[in-house]
Formats: C-alpha cells, sequence, structure tokens
C-alpha cells in the first residue's frame, strides 16, 4: 500500500477536485480538505484505497478545467445547499 504524509494533494480514483491530506486517523482513514469553486472548503473521511497521489498531468488538467468549469448551486428542501460541479476540458 502506498504511503501517504499530510499535506499529499490528491484526487479520488474516480476523478473529481483535488484534494489535500490533512491527517490520518488512527483506523487508517484520511481527514481530507477541498475547496469549491466559490471558494468554500469541504472535509471529507476516505479510506487510502479511494484516493491516488496526483501528478503533473493532473495539475495540467485541473488548470484548463478550471477555465471552463463551473459551479451550479441549487437549493433544495428550505435552506439545505447541494453543490452540482461541471467540469469541462479534457478528463
Amino acid at each position: 500500500m502506498e504511503k501517504y504524509n499530510s499535506g499529499d494533494i490528491v484526487r479520488l480514483k474516480s476523478g473529481g477536485p483535488l484534494m489535500t491530506l490533512n491527517f490520518q486517523k488512527t483506523s487508517g482513514e484520511w481527514h481530507v480538505i477541498y475547496f469549491d469553486k466559490m471558494n468554500k472548503s469541504h472535509e471529507l473521511i476516505l479510506y487510502p484505497d479511494a484516493f491516488k497521489r496526483t501528478d503533473e498531468k493532473d495539475e495540467d488538467i485541473r488548470a484548463e478545467n478550471s477555465k471552463e468549469s463551473s459551479l451550479r448551486v441549487t437549493k433544495r428542501r428550505g435552506e439545505t445547499e447541494d453543490y452540482e460541479f461541471e467540469l469541462g476540458g479534457e478528463q
């Protein structure tokens, strides 16, 4: 299994935004932080087999997508906000 460190930049194996590993819990899960297009922070708890370390290609794709991506905010059921990402560019 690959060894990760706090501060490593990762991405879900299925895609999505770049995320920063914050700390690893004793159970082996990682506390992960990322920011959406509106600069709102989100926190997740993930097992290491759900993400991978990024590389230069990922950084290039991120730069390209940030120009073409948009974020829709939809309100449902009162005050709850759901965020939906629409990624552009090549994946």
